[in-house]
């Protein structure tokens, strides 16, 4: 059913302890699935190895010897042998509901994204416990966070969907909201799983990014991410941008007041030579909703 690929950094460390936990809980779920290794950092072929996935570890790289995300996608839509695929980050961690939440989608082209929770793990989580999907929604209950709609930590679409990327680097930013933007500009639909979806990001430092300067991955591979934009608006796609929401088992339209409203804002950005227009529709929309809110008291 399902080609998981994945770009790991070295195992080492805390990084060694989360991408472990990532992967098995990626296998432990019930569907024929196959995982993808990608890169040559120490350990990656050893993983492969111990968890039967498959390891290619020629792939190119930017002049910091950090992996393409193009060259990922373009050799795995080659190598998958399921129809549906998903780049997924190797600090993830997924449960049953990953699968379901795929299986409520019956439409031949679409691209599935979701907000994700973050949680400190920082031990090897037991899958052979049977109830290792019950206790680990009892710590993010307790302890998890809900991230704000930025940023993505995985896409699935179909293989037919092929997806031709710039030569971004992985784990820096501006990818993810590039990604939702072609599609958006494609007129495919972008489907926010999140309320249908559980996916937990286990928190991690940057130690690993070159040149690394300010927070997280801000640095010079950072800025050639950006550079990579074609305008500077794109990096404000998000999963609010999505066109389709699941509810209730249901693939439905994004009419939510949240997205609506989201939306609505947005367009000055989108189309400037609205921009007045909008203005001017916006304070009409305001005064209306405020007559009607007096005349219903």
């Amino acid at each position: 059913m399902l080609s998981f690929f994945t770009i790991p950094k070295s195992f080492t460390g805390h990084s060694a302890v989360i991408q472990r936990n990532a992967i098995q809980s990626w296998l432990a779920l019930d569907c024929p699935s196959e995982v993808f290794l990608l890169g040559d950092d120490p350990g990656v072929g050893a993983a492969a190895a111990e968890f039967g996935a498959k390891h290619i570890p020629d792939i190119a790289k930017n002049e910091y010897g950090t992996p393409l995300l193009s060259s990922a996608f373009d050799i795995v839509q080659e190598k998958a042998s399921y129809n549906t695929i998903c780049y997924i980050n190797t600090d993830i961690m997924i449960m049953d509901d990953f699968v379901s939440g795929i299986r409520t989608v019956k439409l031949p082209s679409f691209l599935l994204i979701g907000r994700r929770w973050n949680l400190d793990l920082n031990e090897a989580f037991d899958f052979s416990d049977l109830n290792w999907q019950e206790k680990l929604r009892n710590i993010l209950e307790n302890t998890g966070t809900l991230h704000p709609a930025l940023g993505s930590d995985y896409f699935v679409f179909p293989k037919r969907d092929r997806i031709k990327l710039p030569d971004f680097a992985v784990g820096r930013p501006a990818w993810d909201n590039w990604l939702i933007y072609e599609t958006w500009k494609r007129g495919r639909p972008i489907i926010d799983a999140s309320n249908a979806i559980t996916i937990i990001h286990q928190n991690h430092d940057y130690a690993h990014v070159p040149y690394k300067n300010g927070i997280k991955w801000n640095g010079p591979e950072a800025i050639k991410n950006r550079k990579l934009l074609s305008n500077k608006f794109i990096s404000n796609f998000t999963t609010m941008d999505a066109s389709h929401i699941i509810i209730s088992n249901e693939v439905k339209r994004a009419f939510t007041r949240e997205h609506l409203r989201y939306k609505w804002f947005r367009i000055p950005r989108l189309y400037s030579k609205l921009t007045l227009a909008h203005n001017a529709v916006t304070r009409l929309l305001f005064v209306v909703f405020g007559l009607y809110r007096k005349l219903k008291i």
